[in-house]
């Protein structure tokens, strides 16, 4: 597997309620060349709790990458989304709508909060697998941990 610069395996949070939907891309993901690992939120609320390390996430790491269903219980995707972008803590984080909406509103909505990409979820696991390779290609290679991921490690 590739590793970063930084030589530790990028962090990626996955943010959806559909357990089949998870299991897809958990399988996908094992298959990547790039080291990473994969966190897993069931819904909105969760995922801010994790993303500011509340609760029983104190310990939690920095998301390298966020991929976020839009349709999600508790918080919505696009509120999760909204609340990323607007936290100095967390906006320079890439946010890749990963949902079954093609909804041009959604599409819209997603863009205009910042979202780095927006993709509609694959109906069958070779999608799944092609679009892991896709992420991978264009965003897992080239990413770089963010300035705040930096600034986490500066503390240990």
């Amino acid at each position: 597997m590739t590793s970063t610069a930084t030589d530790r395996p990028l962090e990626i949070l996955l943010v959806e309620d559909n357990p089949v939907d998870v299991l897809l891309v958990q399988q996908c993901f094992k298959e990547l060349e790039v080291a990473h690992h994969l966190s897993v939120m069931s819904d909105g609320q969760k995922a801010l709790i994790f993303l500011h390390r509340a609760d029983q996430y104190t310990e939690a790491p920095r998301p390298d990458l966020i991929l976020l269903d839009l349709k999600l219980p508790k918080v919505s995707g696009l509120d999760v989304l909204a609340a990323v972008k607007n936290s100095p803590d967390l906006k320079h984080i890439p946010v890749i709508v990963l949902t079954m909406s093609d909804d041009a509103q959604d599409i819209f909505e997603a863009y205009n909060l910042q979202a780095s990409c927006y993709l509609t979820k694959p109906s069958n696991a070779a999608g799944f697998r092609e679009m892991a390779q896709m992420i991978e290609a264009l965003w897992l290679k080239a990413l770089r941990p963010s300035a705040c991921v930096l600034a986490d490690t500066d503390d240990d």
